[in-house]
C-alpha cells in the first residue's frame, strides 16, 4: 500500500501501472504460499492419524484388532504355498465323492473292477450267492469309500461321512468238504448239527458266523429247502460264512472246529459223539446218572 500511494502521487502514470501490477503479483505469491504451507501441515496430520490406526491395528486395544486377526483379513494371494494337508484332503473328497456318486446312481463299472478270472460261487446259509461280480465290486468301492473316510476324518476332525453311508461290512465265505465218499457209514450231518441243531447254534454264536451243510445229501429225500442253488449238485460240504472286518479269522477258527467235529473216528471213543448223546437224553428226559 505504500508503493501504491507513493507511486500515485511522485510517479508518473506509467509508473502507477507497473506499480499496481507487482503488487497484484505480490498478493498472488503470498496467498499461494499460505495455500501450500496449510497443505502440507493437513498432509502431515493425516500421515499421523494413520499411523496411529496402523499402530493400533497391530499392538491390537480399543478400535482395533490385534495383529492374527489382521494377519487373517489380509487377502489370500494364489501365489502363497498351500499346505500339503489341504491339497491331500481336496483330492480325498474329490474321490470319495466320485465314489459316492458311482454307488447311489447304480453305474458300477463292473467289468473293470472285478477282472477274471473270477472266484468259485460262495452262497450263504439262506442259499443266496454272496459274491456274484456286482457284490464284489460293490465291495471293493464300499471298502475304498470307508478307507478315503477314515483318512479324512484324521486330517480334518469335523469330517462327516457321506449321507446314507453304512457302516462297512466285509463279507467272507470258505467250504469244506465232508469225507462221505470215504466214511459213507459215518453220520456227519449229525456231529454237525447236534441235537435239535444244538450244535450248529452253538458254533454259530462262539464264532459269530453262520454255517450250513450243502451238497449232496444235505437234504432229506421229499424236503425242499427253499430254490435250488448251483451248489446242490456239488459233494457234501460245510458253508461258514461270516462279515465284519476279522471275518476270515473267525471263519478259520470255526472250520478248525468243524475239521475236529467231523474228525472219523468209532462211537465209543468219540468225546464229542457221546456228548451229545447225553444231551439228546436230557432233552427226551431219560437221562441216567
Amino acid at each position: 500500500f505504500v508503493l501504491f500511494f507513493v507511486g500515485f502521487f511522485h510517479f508518473p502514470k506509467v509508473l502507477v501501472s507497473v506499480v499496481l501490477l507487482a503488487k497484484f503479483f505480490c498478493f498472488c505469491f503470498f496467498f499461494l504460499f499460505v495455500d501450500i504451507f496449510s497443505g502440507f501441515e493437513k498432509f502431515k496430520m493425516n500421515n499421523d492419524v494413520d499411523g496411529v490406526k496402523r499402530n493400533v491395528e497391530v499392538m491390537g486395544g480399543e478400535g482395533g484388532e490385534d495383529a492374527a486377526d489382521a494377519r487373517r483379513r489380509r487377502r489370500k494371494s494364489r501365489w502363497e504355498p498351500v499346505e500339503d494337508s489341504k491339497v491331500e484332503q481336496k483330492e480325498l473328497q474329490t474321490r470319495l465323492d466320485t465314489i459316492t456318486r458311482t454307488i447311489t446312481s447304480g453305474t458300477i463299472p463292473v467289468d473293470e473292477i472285478c477282472r477274471p478270472p473270477s472266484p468259485d460261487p460262495v452262497y450263504d446259509a439262506g442259499g443266496k450267492r454272496i459274491n456274484t461280480r456286482l457284490d464284489r465290486a460293490r465291495d471293493i468301492l464300499e471298502e475304498e469309500r470307508h478307507r478315503l473316510c477314515e483318512r479324512l476324518r484324521q486330517l480334518n476332525p469335523s469330517f462327516r461321512p457321506p449321507p446314507g453311508m453304512r457302516p462297512f461290512r466285509q463279507r467272507a465265505a470258505e467250504k469244506i468238504y465232508i469225507p462221505v465218499k470215504e466214511h459213507p457209514t459215518l453220520n456227519f450231518i449229525g456231529l454237525i448239527l447236534g441235537p435239535r441243531g444244538h450244535t450248529q447254534k452253538r458254533l454259530e454264536k462262539e464264532y459269530d458266523c453262520r454255517v450250513a451243510i450243502r451238497g449232496k445229501g444235505s437234504v432229506k429225500d421229499g424236503r425242499h429247502r427253499g430254490p435250488p442253488a448251483p451248489d446242490d449238485n456239488d459233494d457234501l460240504h460245510v458253508v461258514v460264512s461270516a462279515e465284519g472286518s476279522d471275518a476270515k479269522e473267525r471263519i478259520k477258527a470255526c472250520l478248525e472246529k468243524v475239521r475236529e467235529l467231523i474228525t472219523p473216528m468209532d462211537d465209543d471213543k468219540n468225546a464229542h459223539k457221546q456228548a451229545q448223546l447225553r444231551e439228546l437224553a436230557a432233552l427226551n428226559g431219560s437221562l441216567r446218572d
